[in-house]
């Protein structure tokens, strides 16, 4: 994971100036949980060249990602499934293929590097 988990609402009742506001959040967050070698420029943890971290950084993060149900449940299947809309409420489902090949040897998900 390359972005910190915090809840957002909806993108419909978003506005395009709450992207700075959710790097800002990020910003917190990873004061909050110590790490010292982050900095996230986007709010979406995409290809973004100010974006950085490094490996102790990422496995405090992913600790702290894995209490939250949520994530632990999404990072453990080997696909995930769901349905996003954009501004002009057009609806599509989505999926994304997990590439841990470490899923089927029996560990936890989360960024692997592989």
């Amino acid at each position: 994971f390359f972005f910190l988990m915090i809840r957002r609402p909806p993108r419909s009742t978003q506005s395009r100036s709450s992207a700075a506001s959710d790097v800002y959040k990020r910003q917190r967050y990873s004061l909050k949980l110590n790490l010292r070698n982050t900095y996230f420029d986007s709010p979406h943890g995409l290809t973004n060249m100010k974006n950085r971290s490094c490996a102790a950084d990422m496995a405090k993060l992913s600790s702290y990602a894995m209490k939250i149900s949520e994530v632990k449940e999404i990072v453990n299947k080997e696909m995930y499934e769901t349905v996003i809309s954009n501004e002009q409420n057009q609806v599509r489902t989505v999926q994304w293929f997990n590439t841990n090949k470490l899923l089927s040897k029996g560990y936890d998900g989360v960024k692997t590097g592989i």
